[in-house]
């Protein structure tokens, strides 16, 4: 029994150490840009998907397929303008 608790002190001390060690602070590095602010809308600009300019010059059956695989399917009935008037061939989607 007694030849247990010494083997359990052992490695309580060792694993003890280990974690001490591997707590150190010594070694983390702080990057420059973590003290800098940045506003969300910077952050977010970051992260836009560029984007796509389709033109449309025929009234066709076939959906716009995006880049990512996205699929839309409309009309120029589907479309005005701010006035109230309808979209006449061309004109772009982006």
């Amino acid at each position: 029994m007694k030849k247990f608790q010494n083997y359990f002190v052992l490695t309580f001390a060792l694993v003890s150490g280990l974690m001490l060690y591997s707590c150190s602070k010594d070694r983390i590095e702080e990057p420059d840009d973590l003290n800098i602010y940045q506003s969300p809308n910077a952050y977010l600009d970051s992260k836009k998907q560029p984007e796509q300019d389709f033109l449309i010059d025929t009234n066709g059956t076939g959906p716009i397929v995006g880049n990512q695989g996205t699929l839309i399917w409309g009309s120029k009935n589907c479309l005005k303008l701010p006035n109230g008037d309808t979209i006449a061939f061309p004109f772009n989607v982006k």
